[in-house]
């Protein structure tokens, strides 16, 4: 089971770029004076998240699904990362980062975004996975 070494190689390295890019920001308020700094922040950490679903998938031993079914694992690594999308959005709203009216629109493409990382997380690690075996 190489992959599982080059995986959390490829989580603790994604982890160590979203911390300082996040710490960068929080630093010097690019999240409040660059409109759209949030967007690649939510493809990273779905991308992150995604890797993280992948790693559990195919590691913990306690999950019985198919691991060779492509339409399962894919389905498993974006469902966790909208659950984990959604509940960033809802911790927004009621720590009054964001408004329902008036964020609608954010909050729709912060979830594109993680979700487009989830897709790349999928397509990344699943095939270097599969061509590895």
């Amino acid at each position: 089971m190489l992959y599982r070494k080059w995986l959390f190689k490829e989580i603790v390295f994604l982890s160590v770029v979203i911390a300082v890019a996040h710490y960068y920001a929080s630093l010097n308020s690019l999240y409040w004076s660059i409109d759209w700094f949030d967007i690649p922040m939510h493809f990273f950490g779905g991308l992150l998240m995604g890797l993280i679903a992948l790693f559990a998938f195919f590691t913990s031993g306690k999950i019985h699904l198919p691991q060779t079914n492509r339409v399962v694992i894919f389905s498993i690594t974006v469902s966790f990362v909208l659950i984990i999308g959604l509940f960033w959005e809802l911790w927004e709203l009621f720590a009054g980062l964001s408004s329902v009216l008036n964020d609608l629109g954010d909050t729709i493409l912060d979830l594109v975004m993680d979700t487009v990382g989830a897709i790349v997380a999928y397509l990344f690690a699943v095939n270097r996975i599969w061509i590895r075996n």
